[in-house]
């Protein structure tokens, strides 16, 4: 029976842990396939003719590059032919390199599918961008075409919610931008708005801008913000080279920070001098006096022992005379009945 309960058990915990990977793998291919739009150029070419080969045999490099931790990418094929293409992708800066390879390979084949004879495509996911071109669009600055996207609710105090966008989207811009070529240019912020609303802002620009252009191109995104965007809770532009956005809710995955060796424990200061002495005076306030207790209850016992030694001597000499009287006296210093009588423990007198 026992054995019977832990397989079921067993069992179960199999079929749930395959149910979670199922899921999991489920979300990710949902939020991998946050399709945007795609723009194909009015320019088309022959079906069986090179150009159209080597956007096949480009789109299909750039969907087996996007693996480890390629974040963006750009080549070139058909360099010796009278047709070369040219190609790149650029996944978003806070996605992880499995959503970077999903997007890249459903970005590819949803160009292959709509502008295969095409020379120019492009199309936007969420979390990726790949576009081609029969021309060089390598750290180039490219504004078009362009995407707008906004939230149809507006915000109430507009003035300083607009303010706030631009000046937090200007920052961001300066900072992604510093960064040198070939390093991930993207920034993104969150900061207070009011008391129950925070502000969500993110740019990038591709790799292969140089500092001043990815400035620019994002400035021209946050210009554009304010024209076809203002007062919204919420709006993006995208440009071939750059895009930038704000939210009132949290739309990237937050930055996890590198894990850090523990320091070793601080050593405890020494102890401070003046708190030595201190002590010594506290513990010499409270010995002196119990010892002076002590003594002086010392030096009484003895006191009161040998008067009464005395007294015993003179009551002894008078129990001769009258042997059937009992002597009580009544201590002049204590001012209490005593009798003196033979005490078991030395040095304490036996008060009764």
């Amino acid at each position: 029976m026992i054995k019977m309960t832990s397989f079921k058990l067993s069992t179960a915990l199999v079929f749930l842990s395959s149910m979670v990977t199922f899921l999991n793998l489920t979300i990710h291919d949902v939020a991998a396939q946050n399709y945007l739009k795609h723009v194909c150029g009015n320019t088309t070419v022959a079906q069986n003719s090179i150009y159209s080969s080597n956007i096949n045999s480009l789109l299909s490099s750039l969907s087996s590059q996007a693996t480890g931790n390629i974040a963006f990418y750009n080549t070139t094929v058909g360099q010796t032919t009278s047709s070369p293409v040219y190609g790149l992708f650029n996944c978003r800066g806070d996605v992880t390199a499995d959503m970077c390879r999903r997007c890249v390979l459903n970005a590819t084949q949803k160009l292959s599918s709509k502008c295969s004879t095409e020379k120019v495509a492009l199309t936007w996911y969420d979390e990726c961008m790949v576009r081609y071109s029969n021309e060089s669009i390598f750290s180039t600055v490219a504004l078009t075409p362009r995407l707008n996207m906004y939230n149809t609710q507006n915000m109430t105090d507009q003035d300083r919610f607009n303010r706030q966008v631009n000046t937090t989207l200007t920052q961001l811009a300066t900072e992604a931008s510093n960064f040198p070529i070939g390093v991930k240019k993207f920034g993104v912020k969150a900061e207070k708005f009011s008391e129950f609303q925070n502000l969500y802002t993110l740019v990038q620009c591709t790799r292969d801008l140089s500092g001043t252009d990815c400035n620019s191109c994002l400035q021209a995104a946050i210009n554009r913000l304010a024209i076809c965007c203002s007062g919204s809770q919420g709006a993006r532009t995208l440009y071939p080279s750059c895009n930038v956005g704000y939210e009132l809710y949290l739309f990237y995955d937050v930055p996890t920070a590198p894990t850090r060796a523990t320091p070793p424990a601080a050593a405890l200061p020494p102890p401070i001098s003046g708190k030595n002495k201190i002590s010594r005076v506290t513990i010499i306030s409270i010995v002196v006096p119990i010892a002076a207790c002590v003594l002086l209850l010392a030096l009484a016992y003895c006191f009161l022992t040998r008067r009464a030694g005395k007294k015993f001597n003179a009551v002894k000499r008078e129990k001769s005379k009258k042997s059937d009287h009992i002597q009580i006296y009544q201590d002049g210093v204590f001012g209490a009945m005593m009798k003196v009588i033979s005490c078991p423990i030395p040095f304490f007198p036996c008060l009764f």
